[in-house]
């Protein structure tokens, strides 16, 4: 139905790397429930303060639900998906050409 994948990426921080719900059980909260669950294990670990994710600069509904969800926007990374050998096609979504990501941050034990 979902996965959520995390991973630690500096001292204190933790980054959401992918967040998947199958169409057939989007708009169910699920993509909700199960960055929750990450704030909330993270909240009760010691060695992290913060959560960042990543998202594009067109992804209208992923930046909502993140922000709802108490992230911030902290950083404009331009350029980001114009790496050839990561990406090597360019992404379109919602109509728009893709080029830079937004870093979303949220702190922890608030």
């Amino acid at each position: 139905m979902g996965i959520i994948v995390v991973m630690p990426t500096e001292p204190l921080t933790a980054e959401i790397m992918n967040v998947a719900v199958k169409p057939e059980f989007q708009d169910q909260y699920l993509g909700s429930r199960l960055i929750q669950f990450v704030v909330d294990y993270f909240n009760e670990d010691p060695d992290f303060t913060a959560l960042t994710i990543k998202t594009g600069t067109t992804s209208f509904k992923q930046l909502y639900l993140y922000q709802k969800l108490g992230f911030r926007c902290s950083e404009i990374l331009a350029d980001y998906f114009k790496n050839p050998e990561i990406y090597p096609n360019d992404i379109y979504e919602n109509k728009m050409l893709l080029r830079d990501a937004i870093l979303l941050k949220r702190a922890l034990k608030v």
